[in-house]
């Protein structure tokens, strides 16, 4: 299964990123152009290179899966105390004089 190697993951999506940045690049160099602004295009060069994060230990990446799984779990504690606590201040509504008659039909 040659077709799930890494490398021929990260080829493909290599590809997919220049053709994106392509089409951004290609889209802002029309709009300088249509501006005449041509110093901007002298000073655009984007390039491309993997921006890789620094390697952590087990211990490191254990403290922030719990981290990011603590602060889901109080993000949707504090979600469910706003709906509770709306949900009990909600007043019914009272029905006047006019609403309870029924309406004679044509």
């Amino acid at each position: 299964a040659e077709f799930l190697d890494d490398f021929v993951l990260r080829i493909s999506s290599q590809i997919v990123q220049d053709q994106i940045l392509n089409n951004l690049q290609f889209a802002q160099n029309a709009v300088d152009w249509a501006v005449e602004d041509t110093d901007l295009l002298t000073i655009r060069s984007r390039g491309t290179f993997t921006r890789l994060l620094d390697p952590m230990t087990e211990s490191e990446q254990a403290r922030w899966e719990f981290g990011n799984y603590a602060v889901a779990l109080l993000a949707l504690l504090v979600i469910a105390g706003f709906w509770y606590v709306r949900r009990r201040n909600e007043q019914p509504m009272e029905l006047t004089e006019s609403a309870l008659t029924p309406v004679a039909a044509d």
